[in-house]
C-alpha cells in the first residue's frame, strides 16, 4: 500500500558522513554509471530489513544533467524527475530549498561500490544502502511516462490514493444519513440527516447534522489529524440503535470541535472524536475499523509537506528558558505537529512577569504568513534556539480539565530546535524564511542578537 506514496515524499535516508577524499566529477562519474536500487538499512554495522513498501525502489541520476529521479520497475505511474546536483560528498534536489544535503558515505561507494547517505537535518545513525542495478538505459531516462517536477509546488499534498480511501469510507458512512441513535431509547433520540467524511488541510474533516424531537439542524464538526489515532473502540449504544458510536483516541488534544448548537464551546480542542456508523451486521464495527485505522497508517507517507524537515531538528521535552520584554518564561517542548502551512506547537509554560504569572499546558497554532520575526537572542535564552515573533501574536489554546480552550494570544515562541550537528539555526532559519515568503508572508531574515 504503502509504495503509492514514494515519488511525493522526499525520503529521509540516515547515514554517517564519511571523510574519504573525492572531487566532484569523480562522484557524479560513479552515480551517473548505473541504476541504484535499495538493498536494507545499515545502523551501527548491522544490517536491518526495509520498510514495507520500499523493496525494489530505484534511484537514478541522469548523466550530463542535473536531473534524479525514483521508480520501482514494473509500476505503472507517471515518473517525476527532479533537478538535483551532484557534490564532492553529497547530492542535494534544488527544486525545493526545505530539501537537506543528502551527505554520501564515500569509502562506502569508493571500496564497495555502495551508496548510502544520510540528510543533513538528521542526528540518526541508521541509513539506506542502495547497491548497483544494470547501466542506464534510454540515457537515464525511464521508458516509461515521465514529466519533470515543477518548481512551484503547494505546501502539502496528499497522494491521489489516498484521497480515494477516503472517498469510500464516506460512502460507507453516508449510509448513516435517515437513521436513528441513541445512548437509551427512553431518553434523547437523534436523526442523522446530513455527514461527510473529507479530506482537509488539517487532516480529515468529520461533519454532520442531526435533529432531535425538539431542535432541527444542529451541526457538529471534527477535524483531527488521522496519523495521531492511538486506540478505536466501540461505544456500545443501545441496542436497538441502528447507528453506532467509535471513539477514537488520539495522542494528544489536535481534534479541532466545533459545535454552533450546543457543548462544548466552538474551537475547542479535544483528545478524543466520536464517529458513527450503521450497524448493518456482526462485523460492521470491525470493518469500519480497519478502513480507518488503514487511512491513519497511509497519511504517515501519503502527506508531503515542506515543512517536514521541522520534525528532525526539533525535540520533544527540550526546555527552553527565555528572559524578554520583561518576562522569564520556562518553556518545554510535549509535542509538534505539521499540517498545511501551519505548525501546531503543544508546550508547558511557567511565566513570571512584572505583573502577570502564567502556568500550565497550551497549544499555540503557528500559520507562516504570521511570522514577522526570526531572531536567536543569545544572552536570552538557555540553551539558545530560533525565536519566531508574530506582530499580531499566535492563536493559542490554554488547557482546562480535558480540552484546549481559546486563550490569550502568545507573540514570541520558541521553535525549540537543536543546535549543533546536523541542525545549524542559520540554515534552518533560511530555510523558514523562504517559506515564509512562498506562502505569502513578509520577507524575513534570520537575526542574531548578542
Amino acid at each position: 500500500m504503502h509504495k503509492i506514496t514514494l515519488i511525493l515524499l522526499a525520503t529521509i535516508l540516515f547515514a554517517i558522513p564519511s571523510f574519504a577524499q573525492s572531487s566532484a566529477s569523480n562522484t557524479k562519474k560513479l552515480l551517473t554509471a548505473n541504476e541504484w536500487e535499495l538493498k536494507y538499512y545499515l545502523e551501527n554495522g548491522r544490517k536491518t530489513e526495509l520498510r514495507e513498501g520500499l523493496a525494489g525502489l530505484r534511484l537514478v541520476f541522469i548523466p550530463s544533467k542535473d536531473l534524479v529521479y525514483e521508480y520501482t520497475p514494473g509500476q505503472e505511474e507517471t515518473i517525476h524527475i527532479r533537478k538535483g546536483k551532484i557534490m564532492e560528498q553529497s547530492f542535494k534536489y534544488q527544486d525545493r530549498i526545505e530539501e537537506p544535503d543528502m551527505l554520501i558515505k564515500m569509502d562506502l561507494l569508493e571500496k564497495e561500490g555502495k551508496l548510502a547517505f544520510i540528510d543533513e537535518f538528521s542526528s540518526d545513525s541508521k541509513y539506506f544502502v542502495y547497491e548497483k542495478a544494470g547501466s542506464l538505459q534510454n540515457k537515464g531516462y525511464p521508458s516509461t511516462k515521465y514529466e519533470v517536477e515543477k518548481l512551484e509546488v503547494p505546501m502539502q499534498r496528499i497522494h491521489p490514493e489516498l484521497l480515494k480511501m477516503i472517498d469510500a469510507l464516506n460512502t460507507e458512512l453516508k449510509k448513516n444519513i435517515g437513521n436513528l441513535y441513541f445512548h437509551d431509547k427512553n431518553k434523547t433520540r437523534y436523526l442523522m440527516k446530513e455527514l461527510k467524511l473529507e479530506a482537509s488541510d488539517y487532516g480529515l474533516r468529520y461533519s454532520y447534522v442531526y435533529e432531535t424531537r425538539d431542535k432541527k439542524n444542529l451541526s457538529v464538526s471534527h477535524d483531527f489529524m488521522p496519523e495521531n489515532i492511538k486506540a478505536i473502540t466501540d461505544m456500545k449504544l443501545d441496542p436497538e440503535s441502528s447507528l453506532g458510536l467509535l471513539k477514537l483516541d488520539m495522542n494528544n488534544e489536535n481534534s479541532f470541535y466545533r459545535d454552533p448548537a450546543g457543548k462544548p464551546s466552538a474551537n475547542s480542542v479535544l483528545k478524543l472524536i466520536h464517529l458513527h456508523y450503521l450497524k448493518e451486521s456482526s462485523s460492521s464495527f470491525d470493518d469500519i475499523k480497519t478502513q480507518l485505522e488503514d487511512i491513519s497508517d497511509a497519511f504517515v507517507f501519503a502527506r508531503a509537506n515542506r515543512l517536514e524537515f521541522i520534525t528532525e531538528v526539533v525535540e520533544t521535552g527540550r526546555k527552553i528558558r527565555l528572559s524578554l520584554d520583561g518576562k522569564t518564561s520556562n518553556f518545554e517542548l510535549t509535542a509538534i505537529d505539521i499540517a498545511a502551512n501551519k505548525l501546531y506547537i503543544h508546550y508547558n509554560l511557567d511565566m513570571v512577569g512584572l505583573s502577570e504569572t502564567k502556568k500550565g499546558s497550551y497549544l499555540s497554532i503557528i500559520p507562516l504568513k504570521d511570522i514577522t520575526g526570526l531572531t536567536i537572542e543569545k544572552s536570552k535564552t538557555n540553551p539558545n534556539t530560533l525565536l519566531m515573533h508574530g506582530k499580531r501574536g499566535f492563536e493559542t489554546f490554554a488547557f482546562k480539565t480535558d480540552m484546549y480552550l481559546p486563550g490569550d494570544r502568545i507573540y514570541t515562541l520558541p521553535l525549540f530546535n537543536l543546535i549543533g550537528k546536523g541542525a545549524d539555526p542559520q540554515r534552518i532559519g533560511q530555510i523558514l524564511a523562504q517559506l515564509i515568503d512562498d506562502d505569502g508572508g513578509e520577507k524575513v531574515k534570520l537575526v542574531i542578537n548578542p
